[in-house]
């Protein structure tokens, strides 16, 4: 995204960076941390003044503690990242230490003296590094290095307080996993300030950084709107897993650095870890298993390190609750409820299957079922929509969420795109085409279906450029005049079965699937047809696509899951321009593929929607798998679930990456594992296509889910880091 352009957009983000801080500070969590005689009593004195586009800061105050013990003796140091346009030198470029460091004292408490920001708006992290956690005097644990994410410099005044713990450490790693590659080198590029923003706020939806402590719920689901329940607004932080990762670090930071830390980092990137890493110290090892979450063993792609490492923790482990069991994965998966999404009866589930994100983050989903609305979230999973309002029992529909509904502009509505003013389009069985701005005006129907067709796919392209499907027919509008069709357009008469876009080409053209004559092609922008015949593309009913270019910019590369079977297969070979078959992957972790999307390393992360057996006779349940452009499985053999047991992939349909490498899937259904009416009096409804959100956070490399500039100057770029 060309930053510069919107730079209200920035803003905006930035300012809910502030807001959603605010509210994590003053949320308690019931998470427990065992600490005796320490206290967090003591406040931040924040006084500032601005030079130029700087800001200095007279004092921070803090405290360092590693599990049950404060640490003595330990340095923090404060790091500037650049999230301006002139600050901002690439990912995983080398932070800026402000300020002199602070040493901590005998229980662990710091006074942090006066320091200038470069920018006021750039984001600052904590480092506590080295000390004694409450060993023999003397003792000094070089390994120990733990870190908190504070967010921008502007928005420290209302801090009351720094914890830095395993906890906070956990969540700085996870949190900023696509901008850093150890606690020194945190950045971005000039063109992705946006996800670097979004990446710091995204810490303060799993910890309080006051306390130390993991949040149970996230800051803007804390209170919820009147009318509502717990299957229409509801978010769930891992709070176990955050826990029992922070118990695993502790077994390294609690120690003299030696054996222990020896057996944790050999699992974290040593010699029973694949890929290898040099791993010296606790945060290199929290972002180790942030970076490879399915912690695969370094002898067989079939057994993973997940549950060897949890035992570190020991018996008696610091942070609780913790899991009990060892998990499939250590990914970090947070769920959102609301904004339209959910329900309770058939009468006010949303049905769900579909969603897009704009160029700030945002989320929008087209909620289907009795809610024909668009539900939007921001990039924090707060619900920006109005949330669906049901009855006292029995607890039928009193007002339905979301956007866009109530029958004027949407009734059945399909697929949905975000054009370049980050305006929603969404096609509709009933109204053919309509529009949704950020605030909820919406606008439309525009009525362009072909004579009795319906519209179903839609892709918008650079130039604003609207692209739709019916089963015969290609046409296109512009989003400045949404009712007079394109010369050139409509394209018919090839076409039997068109059902959705794969996308939109970096050269402006559109790619379709026509699963009726089991073909793929394109269409250019001024309606040539090109690769319509002799493609066949067997089982492609149904199936769902996402597309990918090389870094060199010299072809398409196309991948698409096929329906029916668990293949991904791969139609057209990267460098080439001829439209045929590639390569066919098989992983073990699919059963049913659905949705599919790209990161910004050209890896593809595939949605697999059903239970069951695979072909290898392996039970699987719905995860995310990822494979690589150049063909191979890089999650673990069973893919990845997510690594809480408090919730779990129901039915995924739909996945997208976002620009903070945050990867997102939409549920159709909302069992959420345990946390339905069957097991727990806090849900209503049965989950059956009420719909919720999962977001893996820090799992991918960020990517502009919409065509912009990459991080290397070219545009109109997908698959690679803007």
């Amino acid at each position: 995204m060309n930053e510069s352009k919107f730079p209200n957009r920035l803003k905006s983000v930035r300012s809910f960076q502030w807001q959603i801080l605010m509210a994590g500070l003053a949320l308690s969590s019931s998470s427990v941390l065992l600490l005796s005689g320490c206290s967090s009593g003591i406040s931040n004195s924040f006084q500032g003044s601005t030079g130029g586009d700087g800001l200095t800061v007279q004092s921070l105050k803090g405290l360092t503690h590693g599990g049950q013990f404060p640490v003595s003796g330990s340095t923090v140091q404060l790091y500037e990242v650049g999230s301006t346009s002139a600050d901002a030198t690439g990912y995983a470029s080398a932070s800026t230490a402000i300020g002199s460091a602070a040493t901590t004292d005998g229980n662990g408490y710091w006074t942090y003296g006066s320091f200038t920001c470069a920018n006021a708006a750039d984001e600052v992290y904590a480092v506590s590094s080295d000390g004694n956690p409450g060993l023999t005097a003397g003792t000094n644990n070089t390994a120990l290095v733990l870190t908190a994410a504070l967010g921008p410099c502007n928005g420290l005044a209302g801090i009351p307080f720094i914890y830095v713990d395993e906890v906070t450490t956990v969540a700085t790693a996870y949190s900023l996993a696509g901008f850093s590659s150890d606690y020194l080198h945190v950045g971005t590029s000039t063109t992705n300030t946006v996800g670097l923003t979004n990446a710091f706020a995204t810490f303060n939806n799993l910890v309080n950084l006051s306390t130390g402590q993991a949040l149970t719920t996230t800051p803007a689901y804390a209170s919820a709107p009147s009318g509502t329940v717990a299957d229409t607004f509801y978010s769930i932080v891992p709070s176990d897993l955050i826990n029992t990762l922070a118990n695993v670090i502790a077994s390294c930071v609690n120690s003299d650095g030696t054996t222990a830390c020896s057996n944790l980092f050999q699992y974290t990137g040593g010699s029973q870890s694949t890929p290898s890493a040099t791993v010296t110290n606790t945060y290199a090892a929290a972002l180790y298993i942030a970076h490879n979450p399915g912690l695969v063993n370094a002898e067989s792609s079939d057994e993973t390190n997940v549950a060897t490492v949890m035992a570190l923790a020991g018996s008696t482990p610091p942070f609780g609750p913790a899991l009990s069991a060892a998990p499939n994965d250590f990914t970090m998966t947070v769920n959102f409820v609301g904004g339209g999404i959910g329900g309770v009866k058939s009468n006010s589930n949303s049905s769900a299957s579909r969603f897009a994100l704009d160029e700030e983050g945002n989320v929008w989903v087209v909620a289907e079922g009795s809610i024909n609305a668009v539900a939007v979230f921001n990039n924090l999973g707060a619900p920006l929509s109005p949330s669906t309002t049901v009855t006292a029992s029995p607890y039928n529909l009193n007002t339905a969420g979301g956007w866009g509904g109530g029958g004027t502009y949407l009734q059945a509505p399909n697929y949905i795109a975000i054009d370049t003013n980050g305006k929603a389009w969404i096609t509709d069985d009933n109204t053919c085409l309509a529009a949704v701005a950020m605030g909820g005006a919406a606008s439309g129907p525009y009525s362009v279906c072909p004579s009795g067709q319906s519209l179903f796919g839609v892709a918008i392209d650079s130039n604003d450029n609207i692209y739709t499907e019916s089963d015969e027919a290609i046409t296109s509008v512009t989003t400045a005049a949404p009712t007079t069709v394109r010369s050139g357009f409509p394209v018919s008469g090839s076409f039997t079965g068109l059902d959705s876009f794969l996308g939109i080409d970096y050269s402006g053209n559109a790619w379709w699937i026509d699963e009726a004559k089991e073909n793929y092609g394109y269409v250019t922008s001024s309606g040539s047809v090109g690769g319509s015949s002799g493609v066949g593309l067997p089982d492609a009913d149904g199936g769902w696509a996402s597309m990918g270019a090389i870094s060199s910019g010299s072809g398409l590369s196309i991948w698409l899951t096929e329906a029916g079977s668990d293949d991904i297969i791969q139609p057209m070979n990267a460098g080439t321009t001829t439209i045929g078959f590639g390569t066919a992957e098989e992983p073990t972790s699919l059963i049913a593929p659905t949705g599919i999307a790209v990161d910004g390393s050209e890896r593809y992360y595939v949605a697999n929607s059903q239970a069951g057996t695979n072909s290898q006779s392996k039970e699987i349940n719905p995860n995310l798998t990822i494979v690589s452009d150049a063909g191979g499985t890089l999650s673990p053999y069973n893919g990845y679930t997510g690594g809480s047991a408090l919730m779990a992939l129901d039915q995924p349909s739909a996945v997208a990456v976002d620009q903070s490498g945050n990867v997102w899937v939409l549920n159709t259904n909302n069992f959420n594992n345990k946390n339905n009416n069957k097991s727990g009096a806090a849900y209503k409804g049965n989950g059956v296509d009420s719909s919720n959100l999962t977001e893996f956070v820090g799992l991918g490399n960020p990517v502009n889910p919409v065509l912009s500039q990459d991080s290397q100057g070219t545009t109109n770029k997908y698959g690679t880091k803007p």
